[in-house]
């Protein structure tokens, strides 16, 4: 059921379609920061 839609962009392609892709917007500061909190499950029973 895929073929058709990529039939239609890839349509008006001049070249060769590359494999790997890049997502085209930069990343959210909170992606990159190294800080991970950790949340303590506490049992009381």
């Amino acid at each position: 059921w895929w073929y058709r839609p990529f039939q239609y962009f890839e349509k008006n392609v001049q070249g060769i379609v590359p494999r790997s892709y890049h997502w085209p917007f930069p990343w959210p500061v909170v992606h990159l920061s190294r800080q991970v909190k950790y949340s303590r499950l506490v049992n009381d029973t």
